[in-house]
């Protein structure tokens, strides 16, 4: 009964070594040891050596140092945008939504939602009324975020009716009427704060003369 007790524990032992360690780090692992019924004691127990412990534990701190490295560089490339511009967020969100009311996108909003998400500043959200329009905001955007410094991390090739650009700290969504009202990201982002468009208040406070003349 007490060998029983032995073989369990060691064997449940190993098998929960094997579940936890990684798959590359499993050949320095004892061997599993074998159970002879007749004699009720164990026959065979590879112990590891010195020297396999102290290659496993190499081999663990040398894949925690590349582990290290490539969340490194993944946060470098994630805020490189933000760092090759003297633009900020909020004026290449302001700077975009001007275009996006160049071809006549509709709804323009920016969205301030850094104090709500840890992945951006900003959301700048657009409606257009057809693919050729959704195309041509994106091909406006990316050329003018181009010679401002940025570049988008994503490239977006207008090929369904919500596509998303990508600055790092400014986020933009171009959608479809439909598409916009069903995912409904301003309630989403409800206590984020807008960010005032001038541009869209100077227009409506533009005469018309057209109408004066009728």
């Amino acid at each position: 009964m007490q060998g029983s007790v032995v073989q369990s524990t060691h064997h449940d032992l190993i098998a929960r070594q094997s579940r936890s360690c990684p798959a590359q780090f499993t050949a320095f692992l004892p061997r599993k040891a074998s159970w002879s019924g007749r004699s009720g004691v164990l026959v065979r127990v590879a112990q590891p050596s010195v020297s396999t412990t102290r290659s496993l534990e190499s081999a663990i701190l040398l894949e925690r140092e590349q582990a290290r490295a490539e969340m490194e560089e993944q946060e470098v490339s994630a805020n490189s945008n933000s760092t090759t511009s003297d633009i900020d967020g909020e004026e290449l969100a302001v700077e975009l939504a001007r275009i996006a009311n160049d071809v006549k996108g509709e709804e323009i909003s920016v969205l301030h939602v850094a104090p709500l998400v840890y992945w951006t500043s900003y959301l700048l959200l657009v409606t257009v009324n057809s693919r050729p329009q959704l195309q041509a905001v994106i091909a406006r955007m990316e050329r003018r975020a181009k010679e401002l410094g940025r570049e988008s991390s994503f490239v977006s090739r207008g090929r369904s009716a919500w596509e998303v650009l990508d600055f790092g700290d400014v986020v933009v969504h171009i959608f479809t009427p439909d598409q916009r009202e069903y995912y409904d990201l301003e309630s989403f982002y409800g206590a984020a704060e807008e960010i005032p468009l001038l541009f869209l208040t100077e227009e409506r406070r533009a005469p018309d003369w057209a109408s004066n003349l009728r």
